[in-house]
């Protein structure tokens, strides 16, 4: 929504078949301008793609294995897809249904300013998506990228703003609404050239993601050489709780003396040997030893879209810090009869449902005022413990690991108790264990080497912004194809 305040007003006569503040807007008038502007014809999506309202139900193939795409799943920076793995007999939401197809795109119909559009590669081909998105088949004579490119312009943008209803999560109604959002319409050759173009700012940005993540391998192999645990190195990218799945195939066994309170076969993979493994280089304690509060989830909020008051949801964390820019709002009212669930400067935030999305960890740096919803953890650390080097460790392998040992519940409804989170093993900070100056000398050194991922990521963001920009000048006719 805008980030400004202004006012405007409108006679009767103006009005046409809805009365919301939004849809009213003169704002718009500027957007119609530079589409009437433009030297290439714009056409309502109806004229543009067919939308594709296939759906099945999973449950009916209880032990089938499927990809679903929910919302939170697309990348908004680059509309990538990353669905998580199901088995049909989870899929018991009524969500749980759209079926999405090789080159077609689908359009977040929830909040969909946010750009959560993506274009489905041949691998997702069949799979599923949730039923708040809208899947949409080009027709004849528009290619699936250039209509995905369309669709992730600010031109678009603002039109699905003009067009959405409700408050806190703004949809916008994929009957009525959504195919009237104008998107431009050239003959092949050009489309092709502007995808050609587009595509050149694009592989500059993969090039600064390969950069980013030469210097996150070079952060971890920091990490792994101060705790000094050896375990294989695969294994950092191979988390179920992260996937939906595991990248290796494994057996093992336990005997009935062995087993505690829980059947669950991650709770005794041999991976978690890395627990036994620290607890004899270092003397240990746990979570629970080095907490000054006792560990809360967030509450459930009561968004406002004039609230100034920050809520902080699983898919505003990421390893790297906290997005502020994408967390919607509370009104100071919700905020203040919310007070123990509000953030400081120093906790640990750690996300605490969902497959994809738990597991992630951050360090809360900002002044901003802020709270937690009910999908996130904070974690408040004593003064003799480094705050950031806990946050480091739980997301290195080493609290990983035991995050996916300790997580309860099956497939995408998985989560990770305080009460579990309180069992996760780490070195005290005695001369036996890690020191508390040694825990910020690491964590600085950390930090520093992580400077080189946040501003080779940073910079790899602005050029996936900048193809989304240059793709409108094209189809506006700001910037020439020659």
């Amino acid at each position: 929504m805008f980030e400004f305040s202004h006012s405007y007003f409108r006679f009767p006569e103006e009005f046409e078949k809805r009365l919301d503040v939004l849809y009213n807007d003169k704002i718009y008038n500027s957007i119609q301008e530079k589409i009437n502007n433009s030297p290439f014809e714009f056409i309502p999506i109806s004229e543009a793609a067919n939308f594709i309202k296939d759906s099945r139900n999973p449950i009916n193939t209880p032990d089938e294995e499927f990809f679903y795409a929910e919302i939170g799943k697309v990348d908004i920076v680059k509309g990538k897809l990353n669905p998580i793995k199901m088995i049909g007999k989870d899929a018991t939401s009524s969500r749980v249904r759209r079926i999405m197809y090789k080159d077609t795109i689908i359009v977040s119909t929830t909040r969909p300013t946010r750009k959560a559009i993506s274009l489905v590669p041949a691998k997702y081909d069949k799979e599923i998506c949730s039923t708040g998105f809208a899947v949409l088949k080009p027709k004849p004579g528009i290619l699936p990228e250039f209509l995905f490119f369309a669709l992730r312009t600010d031109i678009s943008k603002y039109q699905f703003e003009k067009y959405c209803s409700g408050a806190g999560y703004p949809a916008i109604n994929q009957e009525v609404d959504l195919p009237q959002i104008l998107v431009p319409n050239l003959d092949l050759l050009l489309q092709k050239q502007i995808i050609s173009n587009v595509r050149k700012i694009q592989y500059i940005a993969l090039k600064f993601e390969v950069f980013a993540k030469r210097a996150l391998e070079e952060a971890r192999a920091y990490f792994r050489e101060q705790i000094e645990v050896e375990f294989d190195p695969d294994d950092e990218n191979n988390y179920f709780h992260r996937s939906g799945t595991t990248k290796k195939t494994l057996s093992f066994y336990s005997f009935p003396d062995d087993l505690e309170n829980r059947l669950n076969y991650l709770y005794y993979n041999p991976k978690l040997s890395i627990v036994d493994k620290l607890a004899t280089k270092y003397s240990t304690t746990t979570i629970n030893e080095i907490i000054s509060e006792p560990i809360k989830r967030g509450n459930q909020p009561k968004y406002s879209d004039d609230g100034e008051n920050k809520v902080i949801k699983t898919v505003d964390v990421i390893d790297e810090g906290i997005d502020l820019e994408q967390c919607l709002s509370v009104d100071n009212e919700f905020f203040e009869d919310s007070s123990e669930y509000h953030v400081r400067k120093g906790d640990i935030l750690l996300a605490s449902t969902g497959i994809g999305s738990m597991g992630k960890v951050a360090l809360y740096e900002s002044d901003t005022p802020a709270m937690c919803d009910g999908h996130v953890s904070i974690i408040r650390v004593k003064e003799d413990y480094d705050p950031s080097f806990i946050a480091h460790f739980l997301r290195s392998h080493f609290g990983q690991v035991q995050i996916e040992g300790l997580f309860t519940g099956s497939s995408g409804q998985i989560e990770l108790q305080p009460v579990d989170i309180r069992k996760i093993v780490i070195p005290d900070n005695t001369d036996l264990g890690v020191p508390y100056l040694k825990q910020v000398e690491i964590a600085n050194n950390m930090d520093k080497i992580l400077e080189k991922f946040y501003t080779n990521r940073n910079n790899a963001k602005d050029k996936w912004i900048e193809a989304d920009k240059t793709f409108q000048e094209y189809t506006l006719g700001e910037k020439s194809l020659t």
